[in-house]
């Protein structure tokens, strides 16, 4: 009768010993995802820019004639037509959105039923941002004539 009592003694006090369910921690855990799946801001993609890239093996060293001239500097100051009557489109880095550059832009693809090509020349230590956002704005106007000069040109 002893060893009885001892076994159900042990059997008892096991039974007895809290236990963590895991059933509650699911529903936290899925409570959790959806919490976070509606309060994330989705940050808006790059656009999508079609571009049409040259033969390989071809080298045009042709500058359109009469060509709109955009420069990214190396400070994040955008210029357009950059010389002696440019046009400052941005001197902060962190505007992204440009909308001195959209504005004129947008002007300008109203007077003009032909748009002429747009040339981008941006020094080798800019930041690709810059260059991205410039994009941005041209495929949000609907430019479509793009074109980048290196240094040499």
């Amino acid at each position: 009768m002893k060893r009885l009592r001892k076994y159900s003694e042990r059997v008892a006090t096991k039974l007895d010993e809290p236990r963590l369910s895991v059933a509650p921690l699911v529903d936290v855990c899925f409570l959790l995802v959806i919490y976070f799946m509606v309060t994330t801001t989705i940050v808006p993609a790059e656009r999508d820019v079609s571009t049409e890239l040259p033969e390989p093996g071809v080298k045009s060293t042709r500058v359109p004639s009469v060509s709109v001239m955009l420069h990214v500097q190396k400070t994040g100051r955008i210029v357009l037509n950059p010389g002696k009557h440019e046009i400052v489109i941005s001197t902060d880095p962190s505007d992204r959105e440009l909308p001195k550059m959209e504005g004129f832009l947008s002007t300008l693809m109203v007077g003009l039923h032909d748009l002429p090509p747009l040339m981008v020349r941006a020094d080798g230590e800019a930041q690709h941002q810059r260059v991205v956002d410039v994009m941005n704005v041209l495929s949000k106007i609907g430019w479509t004539r793009v074109g980048f000069l290196d240094e040499a040109d």
